[in-house]
């Protein structure tokens, strides 16, 4: 895992002024730290709340830097300042939490829950694949996430292992949902780096431009169950990416299933991977599903894995034993930094055990 505050001394720099997240928040003082994070449409900072010592994930996206970009876009900024105020309403133990926007004179930042932990991504890299009692353990928490996100009437649109966290108290969170489309807008306008959706998780539908709901979310978490698998994104093995595109839209069959699932699990895949929307079941539905309800002691948690003669696996999905101690070394990390600036410890991000 990299240490976000490597750089620490170079990248930290204290705001004079107060910001203020927006018209009718309350200004705070925040430090900018580290980058620890590079998308489709900008980069992701850490900022440091010096009100309430909160550590928060800010995804900055370039506003252009000539006035004609700045007048196309201000009506898009607008949007997508208003769409997050919405966000933040919004919580659940599932989702990434919004928490507003900064606008800076070059860029806005939106200001998202730090999740301490990795992306599924990432810990996919490290353990190859997943076992079923794992992958079910994740499934069912994507899916509470996505039934609180469709009872307040957000499509997610992106679901994907990259876009999903497991933070230190072995809790899945959804991020980058809601405010996707205004930010795809806004970087293309500016000249950003311009989305590129691989197709791999994409419903058929949303590949076909022919109009899309809650189902095609469904469609993506069921290609997820797949890369949670497998280790790879589901088709990547039969079609390079515009012969992928070509397939999945016009193709009346589902992507590959393992053939080392359960019963259950396929059976819950065919449900997802219905090739028309309507079919496929909503996210209430299918937390009720046999892949959940006939063995509940599948259940397992991360530690139980210690038990297994899998000690890759294991040590690969023991969160609380890796971060720990790194987790620690960038809060001295930030001690050794803030203290001499402000005099007060209070002031620090929370220690792991606060965390955990």
């Amino acid at each position: 895992m990299q240490d976000i505050f490597g750089s620490v001394r170079r990248s930290l720099a204290l705001r004079s002024n107060p910001a203020k997240i927006d018209d009718d928040a309350t200004p705070i003082r925040w430090r900018k730290g580290a980058l620890i994070g590079c998308g489709a449409f900008g980069q992701v900072y850490m900022w440091m709340n010096m009100n309430s010592r909160q550590l928060l994930a800010v995804k900055q996206v370039l506003l252009g830097t000539n006035i004609a970009s700045k007048e196309k876009a201000h009506a898009h900024i607008s949007e997508l300042e208003e769409e997050v105020k919405h966000l933040t309403k919004l919580s659940h133990p599932n989702i990434v939490r919004y928490f507003g926007t900064v606008r800076e004179e070059e860029t806005l930042n939106i200001l998202l829950e730090f999740v301490h932990g990795e992306s599924i991504s990432s810990l996919l890299d490290k353990s190859k694949i997943f076992p079923e009692a794992i992958i079910k353990k994740y499934i069912k928490q994507l899916l509470q996430g996505l039934e609180y996100l469709h009872s307040n009437g957000i499509i997610h649109g992106d679901i994907k292992c990259a876009n999903i966290f497991y933070d230190i108290q072995g809790c899945i969170k959804l991020a980058d949902f809601g405010a996707f489309k205004q930010v795809a807008i806004l970087a293309t306008m500016t000249e950003a780096k311009s989305m590129k959706r691989t197709p791999c998780w994409m419903a058929p539908e949303v590949i076909l431009q022919a109009g899309h709901s809650f189902s095609a979310d469904i469609w993506s978490l069921g290609c997820t169950l797949i890369e949670m698998a497998t280790g790879k994104p589901s088709w990547s093995q039969q079609f390079e990416e515009v012969a992928g595109l070509f397939h999945i839209g016009t193709t009346k069959s589902h992507p590959p299933i393992p053939d080392f699932l359960s019963s259950e699990a396929t059976s819950f895949l065919l449900k997802c991977l219905q090739k028309e929307p309507n079919l496929r079941p909503t996210a209430s539905d299918l937390l009720k599903d046999p892949f959940f309800t006939e063995d509940e002691q599948s259940f397992r948690t991360v530690d139980h894995l210690a038990e297994s003669s899998d000690k890759d696996a294991h040590s690969a999905l023991d969160l609380n034993e890796l971060q720990a101690p790194m987790y620690d070394e960038c809060i001295n990390k930030f001690i050794a930094f803030f203290a001499p600036v402000d005099g007060n410890l209070k002031l620090l991000p929370p220690s792991f055990n606060e965390l955990s």
